[in-house]
């Protein structure tokens, strides 16, 4: 950033601060400017949302927060997105598992890890905070009707929401749900520092095989 063009000329006795005064008005304009702008930063980030149904417990793993540990949701994971909220599907294995229609996870601020050479699209993911209830979660329906309104009324799946694009009061009100459930994770620890995994070469031992997961068919609204 260059220098200022509107600072003013000095006469008089204002001359005598010298060419190091100027200087140091001007370096402290830039400050004020650098910090002002950083300020509105954060209330213009169009945060993307990654809304997903579950099927089952165990990933992501409510003691380490680690999203992908059983490698469920597959290269959905490797999508861009700064937030993830996963909530129980309505289908017959979430209902046995006792997640139907909750809110079941919250991950905010994701760090990628894509450590598989057998699945190079599948990180596992650990987030800056990572709030979990599981099957102790809130009904959707009750505590967040227009997140619920969309996910089951529509039969979506898997669904990206940025802020920006709400338009609309239906858009309005699932915004503001997805607001206050991404507060809700602010204030929670961090997943647990990944551990680099080992995989036996192709010639030598067993190659590991992925079993069938329902939560990995998937379709992006």
């Amino acid at each position: 950033m260059g220098s200022f063009s509107c600072l003013p000329s000095l006469s008089g006795e204002d001359a005598r601060l010298g060419e190091s005064s100027r200087r140091e008005l001007s370096e402290n304009l830039h400050q004020f400017v650098r910090s002002f702008v950083l300020r509105e930063q954060p209330s213009r980030k169009q945060m993307r949302t990654l809304i997903y149904k579950r099927t089952h417990s165990g990933d992501p793993d409510p003691q380490s927060g680690v999203f992908g540990n059983n490698d469920c949701m597959g290269t959905v994971k490797g999508w861009r997105y700064d937030a993830v909220i996963g909530i129980g599907g309505i289908g017959p294995e979430p209902l046995r598992k006792g997640i139907a229609g909750k809110l079941t996870w919250v991950g905010i601020g994701p760090h990628k890890v894509f450590d598989n050479p057998e699945k190079p699209r599948n990180p596992r993911v650990t987030f800056d905070h990572f709030w979990y209830l599981g099957e102790r979660g809130p009904l959707l329906e009750a505590a967040y009707p227009a997140l619920a309104r969309r996910m089951y009324e529509k039969n979506v799946r898997v669904l990206i929401h940025s802020p920006l694009d709400a338009k609309g009061s239906g858009l309005a009100e699932l915004d503001r749900d997805i607001r206050k459930i991404l507060g809700l994770a602010k204030g929670s620890r961090s997943s647990r520092r990944l551990r680099k995994r080992k995989f036996n070469s192709p010639s030598g031992g067993r190659r590991r095989v992925a079993q069938p997961d329902s939560c990995q068919r998937h379709k992006r609204h």
